[in-house]
Formats: C-alpha cells, structure tokens, sequence
C-alpha cells in the first residue's frame, strides 16, 4: 500500500508539472497506462495477474521513449524493451515452475511450496533473483537504465525510476522471500555480497558520467541498502527496505526538478 500511495503521488506530480504543448495529454495518457499497469502489480493477488500487469506497464513506457524520447531514443527503447520483456520470459518460466510443482492450480501466493525440495526451491527462487534482477536492476543488468533515463523525458523517468522500478525490489520482498524463505536464506548471504560490490564498483562510474540523468542512474546506495536489509529476513529490516523504497521513489522525483 505504500507503494501504490507513491505511485499515486508521483503521477500527480507529473501532471502538476506538465507542460501545455499539443502533445503533453497523449504523453500523459500513456503514463497513467503506465502508473495504473504499476498499481495492479502491486495488488495483484496471484501470480499471473501480478505477470499481466508487470507486462503490461512496457508498453506505455516503450512509446514514450520511442516517440517523445531524445535523439537516441530508438535505441534506448529497444533496448529497455529487449531487457524488459527477457526479465518477463524469465519470471513467467520461475512462476510456472512454482505453481506446477506446487499443485497452485491458482497460482495463489498464500499456498506454501510442499513437496518442492530444496535444490528445486533454490533453482526457482535463482531464476526469479534473475528476472527481478534485470528489473532493478542489478549488476551486471544494469546497462539499459542509463540511456532509458538519458533519453526519456524528465516527467516520464519520475515514473520509470519512481515506481516502475520499484516492481524489481517489490517482487523479491514478496515473491523470492514469501515464497521460498529457506532457500532465501541460503541465498541471503550471496546477494549481501552482489549487494555490496555493487556499492563499491558503480560509483566509479557514476563520478564519470557528464550526463545529470545518466549520474542519476548510477545511484547504488539505495538499491544496496534495500537488498542488504531484504537479506537480514528480521521485520525491522524489511520494514527499513520498504522505506527505502518510499525515499527512493521521492528523491528521484526531486532530482529531476519537482
């Protein structure tokens, strides 16, 4: 719920902030397409609606890189849309997996794993740490995020870092820990490490950049802090990775002049 109060609040500001040229109402449709495929992610309550609206949030954000982004917008669309729809196939095989080794006809997150075992559990929760990887993304997925936020609009890289993102860190909290919470365990300490090597090594190339948005995008602080906190698995921490979550959304917000 916090998340969706987020998504609202950045949409708001968007449209507070919009210009009044003659394509600002088409811009903004398309991003409310976007902010609303966000918020039935978010409430989704099993596996494949969270899977049709995690899908369905690309294509409002591919349009507007393609057609209202900057001189090298064809290229950063496709390649946004290509790391995109590869995090998609990857999570969509994880969840299958899941509810057909676990009898969830459903697809229902409630129902534990029985009768998995647990090099399948860690098998699965591997492949979704990829797929919500590429989403957050992660080292090395990571190379998409600079020139979708160089060549999106200032408006339209609010919702693509202010929420869209949030889905990747969203979906580890809820789907990789809720779902498989021993094999989290195992995996816990290893992701601590990606964790923190991301911290070290991006800043070098964030103080390289002469581009604001491309230093934007290199920014770990706050995804290592969120994936550090996911894996202490106390509810202190995991509270402390969803307020991490919140502070993001708004920074980036501020960051590009709202």
């Amino acid at each position: 719920m916090p998340l969706v109060v987020l998504n609202s609040l950045l949409v708001w500001l968007v449209v507070q902030h919009s210009g009044r040229a003659s394509s600002t109402a088409t811009v903004l449709c398309f991003g409310a397409a976007a902010s609303a495929a966000v918020t039935g992610a978010f409430l989704a309550q099993n596996l494949l609606l969270f899977f049709l609206f995690y899908e369905l949030e690309l294509i409002p954000l591919y349009l507007l890189i393609a057609i209202w982004g900057g001189a090298q917008r064809n290229y950063a669309a496709t390649k946004f849309l290509i790391y995109q729809s590869l995090s998609g196939v990857i999570l969509l095989a994880g969840f299958l997996g899941w509810a057909w080794l676990s009898g969830s006809a459903s697809f229902v997150t409630e129902l534990l794993p029985g009768g998995i075992s647990s090099g399948t559990q860690l098998l699965l929760l591997l492949t979704l740490l990829v797929g919500f990887g590429i989403k957050m993304p992660l080292v090395p997925f990571h190379t998409w995020l600079p020139d979708a936020y160089v060549e999106a609009s200032a408006p339209i890289s609010v919702l693509l870092g202010g929420t869209s993102l949030k889905l990747g860190t969203y979906g580890l909290l809820r789907f990789g820990l809720g779902l498989f919470p021993d094999a989290w365990t195992v995996v816990a300490p290893w992701l601590s490490a990606v964790a923190v090597v991301t911290a070290l090594m991006v800043p070098w190339w964030r103080f390289q950049q002469t581009d604001m948005k491309k230093m934007v995008a290199y920014s770990p602080a706050h995804l290592s802090l969120r994936l550090i906190s996911q894996c202490c698995c106390n509810l202190l921490s995991l509270v402390g990775a969803v307020f991490q979550m919140i502070a993001h959304g708004l920074i980036v917000a501020l960051l590009f002049h709202f």
